[in-house]
């Protein structure tokens, strides 16, 4: 019987994978996790590692850490993943709350997985057009999930910089609305995951 190596990926709307109506005649990306499970199988298919790797995407337009802290457990509970990775934060930072504050809540959500032997990868924030203020806000918190990250030995995934223009803000090449990314966005998320993500698929061996 082939195993079954199961991930689920715990968000907002850059997970979902939205992109404004306007580019594409619906809300509807193509979310980084599309881009990841093919990376993923492709790999573990071509190494011969007799798993079936499954990707799970749980992201919910608009969600905060609190509203992620308050699904995560039926989550676990349901789909028994392996490995959870989080990329959460900006509307939190939206909403004015404190990069502080929020830390405190990713620090829960790794808690909850620990408890259930979930392994835990964390993704940074990307950048957003224009506010100065809310990029500084962006990095600062940044900063405290790598920390973080280093402290408790989680991988980190950094997709500030390889999204940033040359101003340091989004890219407009990887956004169609200064914040939610075009599907080339989606597309260099994914990549970054997956090449953080590889020492672990590579231990199923």
């Amino acid at each position: 019987m082939i195993k079954r190596f199961s991930i689920v990926c715990l968000g907002d709307s850059l997970t979902v994978g939205y992109q404004s109506y306007s580019v594409l005649g619906s809300n509807n990306g193509t979310p980084y996790t599309f881009h990841l499970e093919t990376m993923v199988r492709t790999y573990i298919n071509s190494n011969g590692i007799s798993v079936n790797a499954v990707i799970i995407n749980k992201g919910i337009n608009g969600d905060s850490t609190d509203g992620m802290i308050s699904r995560l457990p039926s989550i676990l509970t349901i789909e028994k993943p392996n490995l959870l990775i989080l990329w959460a934060g900006i509307n939190d930072l939206s909403a004015g709350r404190k990069p502080h504050d929020i830390i405190k809540n990713i620090a829960e959500i790794v808690r909850l997985c620990t408890n259930k032997q979930v392994s835990t990868v964390i993704c940074g924030l990307t950048p957003v057009a224009g506010p100065t203020h809310l990029n500084e806000m962006i990095r600062e918190l940044n900063e405290l999930i790598y920390g973080f990250c280093e402290a408790q030995k989680i991988i980190y995934v950094d997709t500030y910089e390889p999204l940033s223009g040359k101003e340091g803000g989004l890219d407009p090449a990887n956004s169609n609305d200064g914040v939610h990314l075009s599907n080339r966005g989606y597309r260099i998320v994914s990549e970054k995951v997956y090449e953080s993500i590889k020492p672990i698929l590579e231990s199923l061996k």
